[in-house]
């Protein structure tokens, strides 16, 4: 089960990669856990743009206090590899709309539309027009995998 997350004072311990961090809680007693940003995907550690997206992720959330705001998802919010699946926050900028907008990842929402998919797509058609990150590369599987669903019903695989 995931800390109190509201009453959490919430800090950066690791970043792991593009789309998964590490994060310091401390609502009574300290605690990590492992978050994974819900509704994007980021280039996986043998793909281009790794090093970069993940740096990215870093420079983002470093050395300000975070808001992490858990998926309301089947199975209690936690996916395979025991991360939280959550939407973090710096301040009032959601860290997934950066990345996105950036081109460090795309938007993958399998389980459908929610209230953060609108301002996700808004930021991706943004990185697209202006081929940055991942879109200046049409070959990259990121942009690819985004060319497979674009007229699937809520961009499932």
């Amino acid at each position: 089960m995931a800390p109190d997350l509201l009453d959490a004072l919430i800090a950066l311990h690791s970043v792991q990669d593009g789309d998964t961090l590490t994060v310091a809680c401390t609502p009574r007693q300290p605690i990590r856990l492992r978050i994974r940003l819900a509704d994007i995907d980021a280039p996986e550690r043998d793909e281009g743009l790794f090093h970069e997206s993940r740096e990215q992720l870093a420079e983002l959330v470093r050395g300000s206090p975070l808001r992490v705001e858990p998926a309301a998802i089947q199975r209690g919010g936690w996916d395979g590899y025991n991360r939280l699946i959550a939407y973090v926050w710096v301040r009032e900028m959601l860290v997934q709309e950066m990345l996105v907008v950036l081109g460090r990842a795309v938007v993958y929402c399998p389980r459908g539309p929610n209230q953060h998919t609108q301002r996700l797509e808004k930021a991706q058609e943004i990185a697209r027009k202006n081929e940055l990150g991942v879109w200046l590369y049409p070959s990259h599987r990121l942009t690819d995998v985004y060319h497979r669903r674009k007229h699937k019903p809520f961009n499932r695989r």
